[in-house]
């Protein structure tokens, strides 16, 4: 019988996403990726199966939630001029590290 997972893959994968954004994915290790997700090399590669389906799994998160909040915006203006300046207004008042990552 398989052990229960020991950690919270929301969790996991948003420290992921940290390491991805700080060192980029060539200059992302594996190890590098497991110690800051908190996990074990077994879990790591029971769980995700390598570092690239880590990226692409933090990546579509990150999409969807861009994604999700671009729609909103789009959805509570009636013309295209307010989605506009609703839009350059959340980019602008995004904190500079942030964008700079993202």
């Amino acid at each position: 019988m398989a052990r229960p997972k020991e950690f919270e893959r929301e969790s996991a994968l948003a420290s992921a996403k940290k390491v991805f954004w700080r060192q980029g994915y060539n200059g992302t290790t594996t190890d590098d990726l497991r110690l800051a997700m908190g996990i074990g090399r077994q879990s790591f590669y029971d769980t995700f199966k390598s570092k690239r389906e880590v990226f692409l799994e933090v990546l579509d998160r990150y999409n969807s939630d861009r994604g999700a909040r671009l729609s909103g915006i789009v959805q509570n203006h009636e013309s295209a001029l307010k989605v506009i300046e609703a839009v350059l207004t959340d980019v602008s008042e995004e904190d500079a590290e942030t964008r700079a990552l993202g």
